[in-house]
């Protein structure tokens, strides 16, 4: 949840927001406490981070366990009070704190303003003729959306893609191209959402956003 993000809907709903985190393969599963900290739910599964990478090992799914999985989100290894040698946190819990997770940068897109762009899903949503589809993020101004037609996909279907994501991602191309399937990955899922922007590239998009929130501040 972006401080911006979490500020609007405590706005609107006048009270607190927490965090809760966690995946489909539920190799690993935290929620934030009163005391804005973290704390992961050991019985779900071992948290490692190897650089700024989560390393996740399930301890529920016993017909096929996921030791060591890397489940493609980053985050960083938990506070440690230096005095305590020990994670403690005010709110007092004794579950293992959890480091800031950032979720998966594959799967967001960065606008030319350094927006930072999620769940694109609704992109498609009431949409006929759409079997499979992808959003690739080319350059912060260029978007290339693969289509996997079904039967009743017009051109009108294309016009309608286009401008939803130019309302979600400001003035930005976006070329539509139809294919027999989406590319996999090499374990076989279908990714809906790829950036290829460079480190330096969202680095810079994101510089621009604290330059503009630090000008109206």
């Amino acid at each position: 949840v972006l401080p911006e993000q979490r500020a609007t809907i405590s706005a609107a709903f006048q009270c607190p927001v927490r965090e809760t985190y966690g995946m489909t393969e539920t190799v690993a599963a935290g929620s934030e406490c009163d005391a804005g900290q973290m704390h992961s739910w050991p019985e779900i599964g071992y948290v490692e981070v190897e650089g700024n990478e989560l390393i996740c090992t399930g301890l529920l799914n016993l017909e096929m366990p996921l030791i060591r999985y890397r489940v493609g989100d980053r985050g960083t290894a938990a506070p440690v009070v230096p005095e305590h040698n020990a994670t403690t946190c005010d709110c007092g819990r004794s579950l293992p704190l959890m480091g800031a997770v950032g979720g998966r940068t594959n799967d967001l897109l960065l606008t030319p303003d350094g927006r930072q762009v999620f769940w694109l899903n609704p992109v498609f949503y009431g949409l006929q003729g759409v079997r499979q589809s992808q959003i690739v993020q080319e350059q912060i101004d260029l978007l290339r959306v693969l289509i996997a037609p079904a039967p009743g996909f017009t051109p009108a279907i294309a016009r309608t893609i286009v401008e939803r994501l130019r309302q979600r991602m400001g003035d930005v191309r976006v070329l539509v191209d139809q294919v027999d399937e989406v590319p996999r990955t090499a374990n076989g899922k279908l990714r809906a959402v790829i950036c290829k922007l460079s480190p330096a590239e969202r680095a810079a998009a994101l510089e621009r956003t604290a330059a503009a929130v630090g000008a109206t501040s």
